[in-house]
């Protein structure tokens, strides 16, 4: 009887906030439209912000095991956390060279007011944006300014 393998945490080679991500003709991901690192509420708008769809593009390397992932939204500094999308996948040691790459539609994404956010990556339990004995130096946040719609700085720095 073979023991199974022992899991694996991936680490977060690469993440970027963006409009939308084409395929090449094997259908991987290839181009990386409009990333996003402002946003500005529509006019007459000034709570609960929906933006039109956005993607999240990743990278991960390294893994091993059936992890589920989710993205999470929060304040910059802040601790409330509120999921925003998930998926799973069972992953087979990752190619050191090639990363394993996913586009994650981010189509219940809300901007509560104007100010600084932050989106998280998490494999199960582990945040894959801070360090741990696993991943020494991780990729930092995802950030994105959210104005308000009049244009002032309103709760962004």
């Amino acid at each position: 009887m073979n023991p199974e393998p022992a899991r694996k945490l991936p680490i977060l080679r690469l993440a970027v906030l963006c409009e939308d991500v084409e395929e090449d003709g094997t259908e991987r991901p290839a181009i990386i439209r409009f990333p996003v690192h402002t946003l500005r509420f529509p006019p007459g708008t000034s709570r609960n912000y929906r933006p039109p769809v956005l993607t999240l593009y990743v990278q991960l390397q390294g893994d091993l095991g059936l992890f589920f992932f989710r993205v999470v939204l929060r304040l910059v500094g802040g601790a409330r956390e509120v999921t925003i999308a998930h998926f799973d996948d069972d992953l087979d040691a990752a190619d050191e060279v090639f990363p394993l790459e996913r586009t994650i539609a981010l189509n219940r994404l809300v901007f509560p007011a104007p100010d600084v956010y932050e989106l998280l990556v998490y494999a199960n339990a582990a945040n894959l944006h801070e360090p741990n004995d696993h991943i020494q130096i991780p990729f930092p946040p995802i950030r994105v300014a959210v104005l308000p719609a009049d244009g002032t700085a309103g709760g962004a720095v």
